[in-house]
This record gives structure tokens, sequence and C-alpha cells, in this order.
């Protein structure tokens, strides 16, 4: 075996210091990189939109928001269509903005009685569709003898 001098160990640590050094700057242009296509105006929107889009309390806001323009839209065409006296499209515009606030804070409220609403005209609807089997025969009786032979 062989015994290393001092100048051998100083080499192989320079190696070794000099292979460390060329890893990291590897590592840090990669970071750079990432750091430059980060920043590029088209990746910063990119990543916003993403952000926007998985936030579930703006998609909420916005459907509110959309509910309640829609409901003051209605309202304003509905209860004031074409006039063109001047109180009546002040008056207009205020309840359009009035219904559109009050609809969009209380979009969650409307939403489930609605619900309720269509669910109990649903199921009359569905009752009332609900034929009495002894009433189909004698339909059915009926049809038959009034077909001539």
């Amino acid at each position: 075996m062989k015994k290393n001098s001092p100048n051998d160990l100083l080499d192989e640590a320079i190696q070794l210091l000099e292979t460390k050094r060329d890893l990291e700057l590897i590592l840090m242009k990669r970071e750079l990189n990432g750091l430059f296509e980060s920043l590029k105006p088209i990746n910063i929107v990119k990543n916003t939109f993403r952000k926007v889009i998985a936030s579930t309390d703006l998609k909420e806001g916005i459907v509110n928001t959309a509910i309640g323009v829609a409901s003051g839209f209605m309202v304003k065409n509905i209860l004031f269509r074409k006039t063109h006296n001047p109180f009546k499209l002040i008056a207009r515009g205020i309840l359009q903005t009035v219904t559109t606030g009050v609809v969009a804070t209380n979009s969650d409220k409307i939403k489930s009685n609605s619900q309720k609403i269509f669910h109990a005209v649903l199921s009359t609807l569905t009752k009332r569709k609900k034929v009495n089997p002894e009433s189909e025969v004698h339909a059915k009786e009926k049809i038959i003898a009034s077909e001539p032979y």
C-alpha cells in the first residue's frame, strides 16, 4: 500500500470540491431556469388562472353573482318594459341593483327553497300521473270495445 503524500491528499480534496462545485452549478442553473420559466408573463397568467379555477369560493361567488344579475335583469325587464319616463328609468335601475344585491347575498337560501318547491311540484305531478290499475284495465276495455271489426 502506498502512502498518500500531502500533495496527493490535497489534489484529491481539490478534485472533490471541483466535483461538488460542478454539481451545485448544475442544480443552480436548473433552479434559475425554473425561476425564469415561472416569471414569464404567460406562465404567471396560467398559474393564476389555475388557482382561480381551483378556488371553490370564487366559483360559488361567480355563480351567485350571475344568478343575482340575471334575476335583476329579469325583474327590470318584466316590471318596466320599454319606457321613456325618467322616473321609471331611475326606479328600474334602482330595482335592478337592489334585486341583484339581495339575490346575490341570499342565493343559497333561494337555491334551497327553489329546490324544495321543484321537488314538491315534481312529486305532485308524479302522483297525478299514477293511474289506478283498475281504471287502466277499464280504459283498455273501452278502447277494444270501440274498435270496429
